[in-house]
């Protein structure tokens, strides 16, 4: 949820990169930070919860475009893969006004990419959100493999053909400031609903 800082008239708010391990969450918060306005953003900052030391999160800040006369400050980490950290995955997840979800464009990864979809949902549905009110876009990164998905079978696999969907190669920047701009659209909607 965002955070509003009357006295800085500032907006406060975080967008999560979840998906299974291995689907491209930090090459998308590499390639954003390479080509957001570098006077506009901060470092990647690469973190390890105490709780969990094998587990690693990035975040990277950001300066959005102004809402009237507030600023806002943008948050991008990712949410580590694995299922086995699902505290952390929760804790991370708290708070995040959007989502985009990283699927793998791999055929192999159709499960991998059912499952954390679910997971997702879970950690969605336990802080009493509702998935369908949560602004959540679907990134299909890796399609440049010669037998790559396409997004809108990605989508009907998800049985989350609703939400903006993108195809991305986020190691060379393809599609990573597509899916940010549509979560930060849906996140700013919310702000004026």
């Amino acid at each position: 949820m965002a955070v509003l800082h009357y006295g800085r008239r500032e907006i406060r708010s975080r967008v999560a990169y979840f998906g299974p391990v291995g689907s491209g969450k930090a090459s998308n918060l590499q390639a954003l930070q390479a080509l957001w306005p570098v006077d506009r953003r901060g470092a990647v900052v690469e973190s390890v919860p105490e709780s969990e030391r094998t587990v690693r999160c990035m975040r990277l800040p950001m300066l959005g475009e102004p809402v009237g006369e507030w600023s806002v400050r943008f948050e991008a980490l990712t949410i580590p893969g694995q299922a086995l950290f699902p505290s952390t995955r929760a804790n991370l997840l708290a708070g995040a006004d959007g989502v985009v979800f990283v699927a793998d464009a791999a055929p192999a990864r159709r499960e991998a990419n059912v499952a954390s979809w679910h997971g997702l949902l879970v950690h969605v549905v336990a802080q009493g959100i509702d998935p369908d009110r949560m602004p959540i876009v679907i990134q299909v990164n890796h399609a440049d493999i010669h037998d790559a998905l396409d997004v809108a079978d990605v989508a009907a696999q998800l049985a989350a053909e609703a939400r903006p969907t993108f195809s991305a190669v986020a190691r060379d920047g393809r599609g990573v400031l597509e899916a940010w701009r549509a979560v930060e659209g849906l996140i700013r909607t919310g702000w004026r609903a």
